[in-house]
């Protein structure tokens, strides 16, 4: 099984691919999706030509997108719904089944505290995945959501 992680931004979308065989975890691939333009609109344009293009090249069987249910203005909030919004709609829309979860979900799967730091996060995605060196932070917080669904649905 292959599990595609997501953590949404408003300039920069991390992805995280993990395959799930005989309850055992393996990284296949990360990525950052940059959004550039400076008006929304655009740049969820952008977003929905990569995000088709990264679907269709990885085929996953379940997208797992990191939920934003806080944030530290209204505005970073709204755009931040758009983008998951855009997100879920269109792997939907394609096919593909979603799960979701809140940050400090993730978190206490990932760390066992739902109160973890990002560092704290990164250090045991990599670890548990067995990476070594540095990695953006969004992408481990992708793989991270990835992890997390793993472990809710009993896969490892």
């Amino acid at each position: 099984m292959l599990l595609l992680g997501v953590d949404p931004g408003s300039r920069r979308v991390g992805l995280g691919l993990l395959r799930v065989e005989e309850r055992r975890l393996t990284f296949v691939a990360a990525h950052i999706l940059k959004l550039q333009p400076r008006l929304l609109p655009d740049r969820l344009a952008v977003l929905l030509e990569n995000w088709d293009a990264y679907l269709a090249e990885w085929r996953p069987d379940l997208v797992v997108l990191e939920d934003q249910y806080y944030a530290q203005n209204v505005k970073s909030l709204v755009v931040l719904s758009r983008v998951s919004g855009a997100l879920l709609g269109h792997a939907r829309w394609r096919g593909y089944p979603v799960e979701a979860y809140p940050p400090a979900v993730i978190k206490k799967t990932v760390t066992g505290t739902g109160q973890a730091t990002k560092e704290q996060v990164e250090y045991m995605v990599k670890r548990r995945l067995g990476l070594a060196g540095d990695a953006p932070a969004d992408a481990l917080d992708a793989l991270a959501a990835a992890l997390c669904h793993a472990h809710a649905a009993g896969l490892c």
